[in-house]
């Protein structure tokens, strides 16, 4: 499978207002009912929605390095957040926090959806000039039947390592980790976009979303596509294979720590750090999208 790629580098930098801050956001239903929201968290509770969210542990493999543990997991003022901490006995020791709504919440690529996640991200210089040094933030979603996991792609809608100010957003598709386990042609592939994040991805909140269809993902944040994928059925002497959409997606929500990615904390590395997010939003899409 091949996509047809238009990607936009934006200069992002301490003029980009914080959409996530004011009243609009790209999850918004819209005046002329195109786009309607019809799931959401906004974290107003004492306690996590256990409809919505399950608390993740370490057998799910999503905190790298780290122990996920419930306990870094809570709501204040307004915000889920997912704290990442040292083992005050045992300093090469991590415990952080990840959420999922798998089985509760996920979504299917008909009607076309948008998913939007408003957050503060860990790992950033702040006042004190701490390194973020194997802190891995990241807002994904993966195939809910995972009998086909992850042949069927992996959408990583926001994922930055070790507070290096850089903004992934990828589709991994027809990947077989180690072998394929379905009718797809083996071998990964992936389309990306790297662009900066905004200056203040530490202290203000900004919207990281996707807009996902039967034909084509694209990456938006703060309401500015950063990268637009359409599908086809392959290149010449490949077989045709279908869109790999085929299953409905659930959301995850991480702070990992350590992996290859990142590489491990360090000496300079300051815990605890936390992962702040101020609003969950999905809409469905009513009328025609967004012009790849």
């Amino acid at each position: 499978m091949r996509f047809g790629v238009t990607v936009v580098s934006l200069a992002l930098g301490a003029g980009v207002s914080c959409v996530s801050c004011a009243s609009a956001s790209f999850c918004d239903s819209s005046d002329d009912g195109s786009w309607v929201q019809v799931w959401g968290d906004e974290f107003e509770s004492d306690e996590l929605d256990d409809t919505k969210w399950t608390k993740m542990t370490s057998d799910e493999g999503t905190c790298r390095t780290a122990t996920c543990d419930e306990e870094d997991v809570y709501l204040q003022d307004g915000n889920l957040v997912m704290r990442s901490r040292r083992d005050e006995n045992n300093s090469s020791k991590y415990y952080t926090g990840a959420v999922w709504t798998k089985g509760k919440a996920y979504w299917a690529q008909t009607p076309a959806f948008r998913m939007c996640v408003s957050a503060i991200l860990p790992g950033g210089p702040g006042e004190s000039g701490t390194d973020g040094q194997g802190i891995w933030p990241a807002h994904w979603m993966m195939p809910e039947d995972s009998s086909c996991d992850p042949d069927e792609g992996e959408m990583d809608i926001m994922e930055m390592i070790s507070g290096d100010g850089t903004l992934y957003s990828t589709y991994h598709y027809q990947t077989s980790w180690p072998a394929s386990n379905c009718s797809y042609p083996v071998g990964h592939e992936e389309v990306f976009s790297a662009i900066p994040m905004p200056a203040d991805w530490d202290s203000s909140y900004h919207e990281y979303a996707v807009e996902r269809s039967d034909s084509h993902i694209a990456f938006v944040i703060d309401g500015a596509t950063v990268g637009n994928w359409t599908g086809d059925t392959g290149e010449s002497g490949d077989p045709a294979v279908p869109l790999l959409w085929s299953v409905p997606f659930h959301l995850i929500l991480n702070t990992a720590v350590g992996g290859s990615w990142p590489g491990e904390p360090n000496e300079g590395t300051v815990f605890p750090t936390y992962h702040l997010v101020d609003y969950v939003r999905l809409s469905q899409q009513h009328a025609p999208l967004l012009e790849p």
